[in-house]
């Protein structure tokens, strides 16, 4: 009876301390990392949208639930992916305030950081990309 319960705590505790982060970092589905780092604070943001269109909040080395979006919002996030033609984009320019997507799916991966006003395409996916924030399915 012991040596069961031993057993059962070792395990519990063995699964307490897996990193959060392997819930939303799965390789086999697409996921979309967002946010910014910088400033006078050097704060940082950064969002993963994953494949099963859920939001969390990525802080330290913690992931924290937001949101699930819609099938349509989702859609719409790719749509804008595609037709910037994410996959080919080449910036890296950092600044006081960098902002920065990483997109990762099965054809590719790619992550773009800019600083300031950067093509009105990626402009408009950031922004998308941070409305999903404030809105749910």
């Amino acid at each position: 009876m012991k040596k069961t319960l031993l057993l059962i705590g070792v395990l519990a505790l063995l699964f307490a301390c897996t990193n959060s982060k392997k819930v939303i970092y799965n390789e086999d589905e697409s996921q979309i990392f967002f946010g910014c780092k910088g400033g006078f604070t050097n704060s940082s943001m950064e969002y993963v949208i994953n494949g099963d269109r859920n939001i969390f909040k990525i802080k330290n080395d913690s992931t924290i639930f937001i949101t699930e979006i819609s099938k349509k919002t989702f859609n719409e996030i790719e749509k804008m992916i595609d037709n910037s033609d994410f996959k080919n984009l080449k910036i890296n320019k950092a600044g006081n305030m960098t902002y920065h997507i990483t997109v990762k799916n099965n054809e590719f991966t790619n992550t773009i950081k800019w600083s300031e006003h950067e093509d009105k395409s990626i402009n408009d996916l950031y922004n998308k990309l941070l409305t999903t924030l404030k809105t749910s399915k």
